[in-house]
């Protein structure tokens, strides 16, 4: 799979000079994420926030496209919503913003091609691979903290990471230049600190900062200064992270109708 992906991405500037099907857009939704601090699974409205992106599409032929993206989000989570008491009694949070930009490969289960009539939709998958950055935020007597520096479990972890994008939508159009779409797509990424909770509390918080000790464990169990929680189970190291985004989009085509008298090829 992953030598198609570079082959296709090798000829896609030969095939794009021949083809007459290029398109730009944006599109607006939603993302939210699933891990340690939300176990409620997809789609909850607690965790959904607007989200954004600029995509530039490559139709090699009616079946198969290629696209670049952009999207800028956010994600949160919360164990106050929990349904676990587990986690209930943990009683972390976090919130952070997402930059993304990704290779996407599409194939369209019809025809569809921006200057045949009769090809007005077609439902799509679509897959690739994206880079993306994330910073996650926690709150300890009403500011605000980068966990990441803090490092709740004496871990260091890089802010960017990269996930495998999968995902379906469909397409859609009024007319030869305007193109509209609905999609989502889930993200697989390779960390799971994408929320700061991953492993164990750390072994010794006397080495710890006092803020520090307050965005570490914060959980109510934590009578006689925490010793019960401390070197213990914070999150599940080995189930990492996802994220998702999905919406609306709207593009503009760029190269030229064929069926046009006016037309001259390029």
């Amino acid at each position: 799979m992953m030598s198609r992906l570079v082959y296709i991405l090798l000829l896609t500037p030969i095939l794009g000079f021949s083809q007459n099907t290029r398109e730009i857009g944006g599109m607006i939704g939603g993302t939210y994420y699933t891990g340690e601090l939300n176990r409620a699974g997809h789609f909850n409205p607690n965790f959904t926030h607007r989200a954004y992106g600029l995509y530039y599409r490559e139709a090699l032929n009616s079946r198969w496209a290629v696209r670049f993206n952009g999207v800028y989000g956010k994600v949160s989570g919360a164990d106050s919503l929990a349904s676990s008491d587990v986690n209930l009694n943990r009683n972390l949070s976090f919130n952070s913003r997402i930059i993304e930009g990704s290779f996407l490969v599409e194939f369209n289960f019809l025809h569809y091609h921006s200057f045949v009539q009769k090809d007005y939709f077609s439902p799509y998958l679509f897959g690739g691979l994206g880079l993306f950055h994330f910073n996650p935020i926690g709150t300890l007597n009403g500011n605000s903290y980068e966990l990441q520096l803090i490092q709740t479990e004496g871990q260091f972890y890089r802010r960017l990471s990269t996930a495998f994008i999968i995902g379906t939508g469909i397409k859609f159009k009024f007319s030869h230049r305007i193109l509209f779409g609905l999609e989502w797509g889930f993200r697989r990424t390779l960390t799971d600190y994408l929320d700061d909770v991953s492993g164990f509390y750390p072994e010794d918080p006397s080495n710890l900062s006092n803020t520090a000790v307050g965005l570490a464990n914060k959980s109510f169990s934590q009578g006689n200064n925490g010793q019960n929680d401390w070197g213990s189970q914070r999150g599940n190291p080995s189930d990492k992270d996802w994220y998702a985004f999905g919406g609306l989009s709207i593009s503009i085509r760029l190269g030229k109708n064929p069926n046009l008298c006016h037309y001259q090829p390029e």
